[in-house]
């Protein structure tokens, strides 16, 4: 056998051998980094999420006739212009 056709398949059994780690260091890296994300979406779990404030509404009822005669009664819906909140 022709002395470069050896060193070819030299070359090219090494190369192989090679892939082997680098699978390995492929499937390491996609399993730290399925954990990363896994613990970034624990730490959003615990800090609760969204939350959602809503301030005092006062309702006031409304009765209002319509062209045909009829009475129609409806909620007024008055928001306060601010609001001051002290959260613990």
């Amino acid at each position: 056998m022709n002395p470069a056709v050896k060193k070819g398949l030299a070359i090219v059994a090494v190369a192989l051998l090679l892939l082997i780690p680098l699978a390995w260091l492929h499937g390491l890296v996609s399993e730290r980094t399925a954990l990363r994300e896994q613990a970034i979406a624990a730490v959003a779990r615990g800090w609760g999420g969204r939350q959602m404030l809503a301030g005092p509404i006062l309702a006031i009822p409304v009765t209002t006739t319509l062209d045909n005669g009829r009475t129609q009664t409806r909620d007024w819906y008055v928001l306060p212009e601010s609001v001051d909140l002290d959260v613990d």
